[in-house]
C-alpha cells in the first residue's frame, strides 16, 4: 500500500482562519480533493469542538485524529505555527 501525505500549517489565531489555511496548504502539497485520513495537532487554545467542526465541515467524512498540548503557548512556538494538518491518501495505486 501506498501513502501519499500533505501538510499545512497556520499561524493565524481565529481557529476558522487557522483551519482554513493550514487545509489549503495541505491540499496544494498533496495535489488531490479527497483523502482518507487527517491527523491535527494545535496548540492548547484550538483545543475546542470548534475546531474539529470546522475541519470535519471542510473535510467531510474522513477519520480525524489530533491532539493539542499547551507546550506550544508556553515554549513561544506560536509563532511558528498554532495548527498543523496533515492529509492522508492510502491507496494501492495514485
Amino acid at each position: 500500500m501506498a501513502i501519499r501525505a500533505g501538510i499545512g500549517l497556520s499561524t493565524a489565531k481565529d481557529h476558522i482562519q487557522a483551519v482554513k489555511e493550514a487545509l489549503s496548504e495541505a491540499r496544494r502539497n498533496i495535489y488531490k480533493d479527497k483523502f482518507d485520513l487527517a491527523i491535527v495537532f494545535s496548540s492548547i487554545e484550538f483545543a475546542h469542538p470548534g475546531t474539529l467542526k470546522t475541519i470535519g465541515n471542510l473535510l467531510g467524512d474522513i477519520p480525524i485524529i489530533g491532539c493539542s498540548s499547551r507546550e506550544y503557548k508556553e515554549r513561544n512556538l506560536t509563532d511558528i505555527f498554532r495548527i498543523i494538518i496533515l492529509l492522508f491518501i492510502l491507496h494501492n495505486k495514485f
